[in-house]
């Protein structure tokens, strides 16, 4: 199976319970045989999923395909000079010093949730808005697994570029990033592509149907055909 079709797969919901039986790691289901996947990889997939439903057990979640510069070209010099938001917390990873353009990015999706998206809402969000898993796949493209809390952020929306919809935001947020690199924005013919949104709610502890099936969608993940770059888990 080449990139492209890894790709697809993780941008698409497939989340059909009967196709989930083939294929197992210790008894949970994977999409592909196990001597194929990156182990390592598969256990970070896993372990952010199981801690994030501990943290919150209702989660949106979707993949993200990023276009961008090269990483280790000195185009990240600007990503310090940023806007931060004051009441939304971005999570962190190991190592200490992570993936800046990735920072730079949730930086930026927590400002213009701050600024645009939660004020159209009379609700109150928690400090925390998302968990995520990110992997370098090639020099210029990287994938992100974002996992919302679904009591507050309930849908990605549509993507008519309005800033009520979650969506824009993620889309808006990535412009906002690359576009500190050398005017690398004028250069793309499409630079992210949001999948469709997957559910899983732990709130009972009686959806392990649930788990199963996000579980096999997060396999994916540690395809070979994504390489061996280490995936990092940003948490709270």
């Amino acid at each position: 199976m080449n990139i492209s079709a890894v790709i697809n797969h993780l941008l698409s919901s497939n989340l059909n319970l009967h196709e989930h039986t083939q294929h197992h790691h210790q008894g949970k289901p994977l999409a592909y045989p196990v001597t194929l996947a990156n182990q390592s990889q598969l256990d970070t997939c896993f372990h952010a999923l199981e801690h994030s439903i501990q943290k919150h057990p209702l989660r949106l979640v979707f993949a993200v395909i990023l276009e961008h510069p090269p990483r280790n070209g000195g185009c990240v010099k600007n990503l310090n000079h940023r806007p931060h938001a004051t009441s939304l917390q971005t999570p962190t990873t190991e190592p200490k010093i992570p993936d800046k353009m990735m920072q730079a990015y949730f930086d930026n999706i927590n400002h213009r949730l701050e600024k645009y998206y939660i004020p159209r809402r009379n609700r109150k969000f928690s400090r925390m808005p998302f968990h995520a898993l990110t992997k370098p796949i090639t020099e210029h493209q990287t994938i992100v697994v974002f996992l919302f809390n679904r009591s507050e952020y309930k849908s990605l929306g549509r993507d008519t570029g309005l800033s009520k919809y979650l969506i824009t935001q993620l889309n808006s947020a990535w412009t906002d990033t690359i576009d500190f690199i050398d005017g690398y924005m004028s250069g793309l013919s499409w630079w992210s592509r949001v999948g469709k949104q997957w559910e899983v709610n732990m709130k009972h502890g009686s959806k392990q149907s649930e788990m199963d099936a996000m579980r096999y969608q997060l396999s994916w993940l540690a395809h070979p055909s994504l390489g061996d770059s280490p995936i990092q888990y940003w948490r709270y």
